[in-house]
């Protein structure tokens, strides 16, 4: 996942936002420093812009971005139909991969349907969790 060129496998993209879950650790692995995850992973915008971290999305109203996650959640999407959220409060994170690429399919409208369609998705994934129990039911 990446901007429209950098690909990775779902597994990949796990251990990734295990890493960052673990706040720069993987298992006994520290792979970011503990201030370059805090940098990321905190707002480094002042209003009137919508908060981000370093790479990051923020905002609440992000048209990708699962509802079914805390305030603290950040995530990114990519221009081909990705979308990841990490949720360190939950503990939990969604990737979503799509492809959306088709040239009728690019923008507009259908680019604000599809980014709300990955939402969706995410939020589907996290409601079968909590189902399971696997995840606390706290948040809509």
């Amino acid at each position: 996942m990446g901007n429209a060129g950098l690909f990775s496998t779902a597994g990949d993209l796990a251990r990734f936002c295990e890493m960052m879950l673990g706040a720069g650790r993987l298992g006994d692995v520290r792979i970011l420093s503990p201030e370059s995850h805090r940098r990321m992973t905190c707002n480094q915008l002042g209003p009137p812009l919508p908060p981000r971290g370093f790479g990051w999305e923020m905002d609440p109203q992000s048209l990708h971005r699962p509802r079914r996650l805390s305030e603290k959640a950040y995530g990114h999407s990519g221009h081909t139909g990705q979308s990841i959220w990490i949720d360190p409060e939950k503990q939990v994170y969604v990737v979503v991969l799509t492809n959306r690429n088709h040239p009728q399919m690019v923008g507009g409208q259908r680019k604000t349907q599809q980014y709300q369609a990955r939402a969706r998705i995410g939020d589907a994934a996290l409601k079968f969790l909590e189902s399971e129990g696997q995840l606390s039911k706290d948040l809509p």
